[in-house]
């Protein structure tokens, strides 16, 4: 279902905004670039924001949360194909499959093996009932995870969350997250100074028009493709709008690295770079009323079916 639901919610809102983005104006590379970003919701974003509403466990967040593991995926997929098309002008088809290949053997292998082999380490490990070490471990299990997804030309943040897979079947898992809690907390924090830090926006003013259209067309897009999965795979009515609104707005870590990808190999305009960082804030301030939003819809639609 999520792979479903995510797949054509994700290259419905690409297409739009690709499309879009030749009407406002911009070159074809650009265009390309940036609906990839926007295509992408942000995990990171939607995630806080669902442990901070205390809804991580609810039905529809099994879902979102889902989609967003297909979304991950098929960045470092359109990552890869974006560098191919700007620097050689085509696709490498042959790329593309091994990196779904290896994105699918590495999460067979940590539902097989890693849970046999890494979890019941981990809890030896807080059998020993010293915090320090396994906070380490769970740190070192995270590193490790992550160097081991870029050395097979995955995405960091893939290996990251596998790792976290990882720790949340071990039987210490809600230690192992109070522990981790104020180095994610940290972590999230100089990834995005460090990200503003590298951002201009002297010349953002000229972009502001484009930046609300680009948001506006963005978070209409994804909520209707997100909704046009759900309905083809039939899922419950009130589960698909709860996780259309929840999608729907939030861009942030993938966006950002998509652009700067294209500024870094002069693929596209620089004004991209911080006029991302812009809608990455302004989707995220939504997010919330988003999910709000669909608070309001869903007891009505439950009582029209009564």
């Amino acid at each position: 279902m999520a792979i479903g639901v995510g797949t054509i919610g994700l290259f419905t809102t690409l297409g739009a905004i690709f499309y879009a983005g030749s009407l406002l104006g911009l070159n074809s590379m650009d265009s390309l670039f940036i609906a990839a970003a926007l295509s992408i919701s942000s995990t990171a974003v939607i995630v806080k924001i669902l442990e901070e509403m205390g809804r991580i466990k609810s039905e529809s967040t099994i879902l979102v949360l889902g989609i967003l593991i297909v979304e991950d995926v098929v960045a470092v997929i359109l990552i890869s194909s974006l560098q191919s098309i700007a620097l050689v002008g085509s696709v490498s088809i042959e790329s593309i499959v091994v990196v779904i290949i290896v994105a699918i053997g590495l999460i067979v292998g940590t539902f097989t093996i890693g849970t046999r082999v890494i979890t019941p380490l981990i809890d030896r490990v807080a059998a020993a009932e010293h915090r320090e070490i396994l906070l380490l471990s769970v740190l070192g299990v995270c590193f490790g995870y992550a160097l081991l997804a870029n050395i097979v030309g995955l995405s960091v943040a893939i290996g990251a969350f596998l790792a976290g897979v990882l720790v949340a079947e071990s039987k210490s898992s809600e230690v192992s997250k109070l522990l981790a809690s104020p180095i994610k907390d940290m972590f999230v924090a100089i990834f995005f100074i460090s990200v503003g830090a590298l951002m201009d926006v002297s010349q953002l003013q000229n972009y502001i028009v484009l930046s609300i259209a680009l948001i506006i067309l963005a978070i209409t897009m994804k909520f209707s493709g997100n909704m046009l999965g759900n309905f083809i795979f039939r899922q419950q009515r009130t589960k698909g709008i709860r996780s259309a609104f929840t999608l729907a707005a939030p861009r942030g870590e993938f966006s950002i690295v998509i652009i700067k990808t294209g500024v870094d190999i002069g693929a596209v305009s620089a004004f991209l770079f911080p006029m991302i960082g812009v809608i990455s804030i302004v989707t995220a301030f939504l997010t919330p009323f988003m999910i709000k939003a669909s608070d309001k819809i869903t007891p009505m639609l439950e009582k029209k079916n009564v």
